[in-house]
């Protein structure tokens, strides 16, 4: 097993760990410092499962500090530091902004559907995690064409899991806020029948982005994020005190999916494209699945209306030539612990 699956394997299992007991400090405890020792422990026992694991490959284990690298490494994270401080800006400012312009009511509907909006990245983020290191690998070997292949592979498979969601989401917003959050924040779905398709663009950017971390052109993404943060700041100043809390959530949709064009457009400036069809097949696909979710629950009979769409919606990718056989056995070579390079 080469040291690339082991990273990834191992960056997976702990942001489940890291989920598990921060999330279940949180849930049982309803503390901030029940989340934090449940962060500290997720923590702790990632790093025991990469030392265990690098240990089984026989690799031997000592602390050093090396300055020269901390150097490079400060080098090279301070654009990703300045990115993910706009990235964070343009994301939470909207929830901020709210709080000026609206009762503290509506400000809480809107940080719930935001909050279901955040919950959704963690899939992204395990995937990110799994192919990135892969893509950097092959662009050392001087393979670009492979490096565009497989993270085109990854957007791909962002977009159905995203399409998915978004779909599901859109047409039940009601059933899951009432189900998450309860009937106080039955105003909440409004936000979130319009945010589920800011995740959809949110999934397309990232996978942008872990692409473009994995071959060096990290620099060339800070203007796109700084150009969304400064957008979604106006739109949300005009949107907000005319539309409530819908105005923040199309400020957020305009900007991410602003942001995701953007992105993708640089990629292929860039060289690193793939076919056209593993964009939109997606989200032709999820506009099916959403159709056939809404014409059934019309008809009172919403859960045979989200099998008939997902049928619907596997199959478009199928006739579109979208999902093949080579993403199931990348996804499976990507996460699994026994799997071989």
């Amino acid at each position: 097993m080469s040291r690339y699956v082991v990273d990834a394997s191992v960056a997976t299992m702990e942001r489940l760990a890291v989920l598990f007991f921060a999330g279940g400090g949180l849930y049982f405890y309803g503390s901030l410092l029940s989340f934090s020792i449940g962060f500290l422990i997720g923590r702790l026992l990632g790093l025991a499962m990469c030392a265990r694991a690098y240990v089984s490959l026989g690799e031997r284990l000592y602390l050093a500090f090396d300055y020269s690298m901390c150097l490079r490494l400060l080098k090279g994270g301070i654009p990703i530091g300045i990115r993910g401080l706009f990235k964070i800006i343009s994301f939470r400012i909207d929830a901020v902004m709210l709080g000026f312009f609206l009762p503290a009511a509506e400000v809480g509907w809107y940080g719930a559907a935001h909050k279901l909006l955040e919950a959704s990245l963690f899939f992204h983020d395990a995937l990110g995690t799994a192919f990135q290191p892969t893509m950097s690998q092959y662009y050392g070997r001087g393979e670009p064409r492979t490096v565009a292949d497989i993270g085109g592979r990854a957007l791909k498979i962002s977009l159905i899991v995203g399409g998915l969601s978004a779909a599901i989401g859109f047409s039940f917003s009601d059933a899951i806020v009432l189900m998450v959050f309860g009937p106080e924040y039955t105003q909440a779905a409004k936000a979130l029948k319009i945010l589920v398709w800011a995740m959809l663009a949110v999934f397309c950017s990232l996978s942008c982005v872990v692409l473009m971390d994995a071959v060096e052109f990290g620099r060339k993404t800070i203007l796109p994020f700084v150009m969304a943060a400064v957008g979604n700041i106006v739109l949300n100043a005009v949107l907000i005190p005319r539309f409530g809390l819908l105005g923040a959530s199309w400020s957020t949709l305009i900007t991410e999916v602003f942001l995701a064009y953007v992105l993708l457009h640089l990629l292929f400036t860039e060289g690193y494209s793939f076919p056209i069809q593993w964009i939109f097949g997606p989200l032709l696909a999820c506009a099916v699945l959403t159709v056939t979710c809404l014409v059934f629950k019309w008809l009172n009979w919403p859960f045979v209306g989200v099998l008939i769409g997902i049928v619907l919606f596997f199959y478009m990718l199928v006739i579109l030539r979208v999902f093949d056989k080579v993403d199931l056995k990348s996804l499976q070579n990507r996460f699994s612990l026994t799997g071989r390079a």
